[in-house]
């Protein structure tokens, strides 16, 4: 089931141990050869017996290190790419620590390699695409280790912690860094990771998994998602169920042979209780609420009609879906760990807002979001500020696209929406002393207010969180869009649907106004501004996929193509073992 009994994926077995590597050194006269021979009474070993000898960590080795890390990375097969310049500072600073001293040797071999090349085999499990790390081109250097001396074994060394950092930084904060791509518009917080203590916590313990354990978001929201992604696996590898591929109608009732299909479906997801049904293609009361429970999961209307976006969304494959939950978890690894102690969340795929304490919602309601052409950005800030009946200073875009449009065509339009006319100094002007229909909308010499009142887009209550975009959340008159589907309608802000609750919650404990007073406030139409004394945190986010607060897992369209844009930036991931496109001319030592 898709939700429903937890699912516990399985973990492959360890590879086995990767061999000792013969390799006879000591110093005689710093460079010579000291030769050994067998103590009396003791055998010397026959060809059928196995010769053990160790690498043994000294001088020559730590001089390597040192003088590589002088370097380039292109001498142990990194190409030089942003992120590849960050690990190798960050190797340069944990080996100087170390004195330069080796880090995956242990008993004369690499066995931490072997941990280290499993977890990162184990990538698409935490929904990371493992084919960018060398693990077959550093697999094939250490199995000829044994007589390569001790540059190689430098080499190896480095590009091991460099795979290793490399890995974790992507584990733990995401492949993609949201900032570097503009069209992402997400700009939370970053997550940090302390590779840095990660790699010196491998060498001081040897315990990959572990430490690979800890740089992973510690998000319960994260955790929920990466429990879908393995149990959508767990479907497709038993066998994705079928569902019918063309259209039909079935009046609650009615028989069809295809809602055996889609009852089975629902059961396999977890919509459905499993088992028996004595008449499984009767459109009966079980079968249309699983279709309803189905279709509140992916933000259609619960009717238990199966219309066309209901049908669209079971016949969604299953590489579809796993695709959509790998996106969410690399959003999950921007987000830090720790939030707020209460905070408002607003999802704009999702189009909800929810106030959370703790980890618990204690309040939820419909949100309208900007269009595509005017996109809500994700970012947090901090609510400071409410207005009750406010004014709407008609920003200078809407202002030139739609408002003059308007009143070109109609001179009584301004009047009609009480909206007050200013020049650039702020002036107020008549608007019956200018000419509309001469002035071009890209040098446009007014600016609009309107006056509170029922015609006022932002209806009674703006809840202000200053920030570049001029992003805020408000009240509006046209409530009947909340029952919509699709509400990516505004021009950026955020609609909320019940402002007078959420204003009476910012203002809880503060002494500032009780809930009677505010509603009376709202009610008289008089323009009041208030300072919150404790302001309250906010995240705007953007999450298709998603687990809600009852563990079932929940998909949306990806209204601003935010999806497509992700999977652009993680497809055109610069791996530093690959050469970029340009680099045919580049000069240094030829990666391994």
């Amino acid at each position: 089931m898709l939700y429903g009994k937890p699912y516990r994926g399985f973990e492959s077995p360890p590879l086995r141990h990767l061999g000792v590597f013969v390799i006879l050194r000591a110093s005689l006269l710093l460079l010579g050869l000291l030769v050994t021979l067998p103590a009396c009474g003791q055998d010397t070993p026959s060809d059928s017996q196995s010769t053990v000898t160790q690498i043994v960590p000294g001088s020559l080795e730590t001089m390597a290190v040192q003088k590589l890390l002088r370097g380039s990375p292109i001498a142990i097969g990194v190409y030089d790419t942003p992120e590849s310049r960050r690990v190798w500072k960050l190797l340069r600073d944990v080996y100087a620590e170390r004195h330069y001293q080796l880090i995956w040797v242990e008993s004369g071999s690499f066995p931490a390699a072997s941990r280290l090349f499993d977890a990162v085999r184990h990538a698409p499990d935490h929904g990371i695409d493992p084919s960018v790390y060398p693990i077959t081109r550093l697999l094939s250097r250490i199995s000829s280790a044994a007589d390569a001396g001790p540059q190689a074994w430098a080499e190896i060394d480095l590009s091991l912690s460099h795979l290793f950092v490399t890995y974790a930084l992507h584990l733990g904060r995401g492949r993609v860094d949201p900032r570097d791509v503009e069209d992402l518009e997400w700009y939370l917080p970053k997550r940090r990771v302390g590779a840095a203590h990660a790699l010196a916590s491998v060498a001081a313990t040897g315990d990959v998994d572990g430490v690979l354990e800890s740089v992973e978001s510690h998000r319960p929201e994260y955790r929920a998602l990466l429990d879908v992604l393995h149990r959508v696996k767990a479907i497709q590898e038993t066998g994705w169920p079928r569902v019918p591929t063309w259209k039909f109608k079935a009046a609650p009732g009615e028989a069809h042979s295809e809602l055996s299909l889609i009852r089975r479906y629902l059961q396999v997801m977890g919509d459905l209780p499993p088992g028996p049904i004595r008449n499984p293609s009767v459109m009966d009361d079980m079968l249309i609420q699983g279709l309803e429970r189905f279709q509140l999961r992916h933000g259609l209307t619960p009717d238990g009609v199966i219309g066309p976006k209901t049908a669209a969304a079971i016949r969604m494959p299953p590489a579809e879906l796993l695709r959509m939950v790998r996106l969410n978890l690399e959003r999950w690894r921007w987000v830090p760990d720790t939030l707020d102690t209460r905070y408002v969340w607003v999802n704009v795929p999702a189009y909800e807002l929810e106030v959370v304490e703790g980890s618990q919602p204690v309040m939820t309601m419909r949100v309208i979001a900007g269009t595509t052409d005017n996109p809500t950005p994700s970012f947090r800030e901090n609510i400071r500020h409410m207005e009750l009946n406010p004014n709407w200073h008609v920003p200078e875009k809407i202002a030139a696209g739609e408002i003059l449009p308007k009143v070109q065509q109609d001179p009584d339009y301004l009047l009609v929406e009480n909206i007050t006319v200013f020049d650039t100094t702020g002036k107020k002007v008549d608007p019956a002393t200018v000419k509309w229909t001469s002035l071009d909308p890209a040098t446009l010499p007014y600016r609009f207010r309107q006056e509170p009142g029922v015609k006022n887009p932002l209806g009674s209550i703006k809840f202000l969180f200053p920030n570049r975009w001029s992003v805020y959340l408000h009240d509006t008159p046209a409530t009947k869009l909340f029952a919509k589907e699709f509400r990516a309608l505004s021009h950026g802000c955020v609609r909320v649907e019940r402002p007078l609750d959420l204003a009476n919650y910012l203002l809880r404990g503060q002494a500032i106004i009780s809930p009677e007073d505010l509603a009376a406030q709202v009610k008289s139409g008089k323009r009041r501004w208030i300072d919150l004394k404790q302001t309250e945190p906010i995240y705007l986010v953007y999450f298709t996929a998603f687990v809600d607060r009852e563990g079932r897992p929940n998909f949306r369209p990806d209204v601003y193509e935010r999806d497509r844009i992700l999977q652009e930036a993680l497809n055109a991931y610069p791996s530093p073992w690959s050469p970029p496109p340009d680099t045919t001319g580049m000069v240094g030592q030829a990666p391994r």
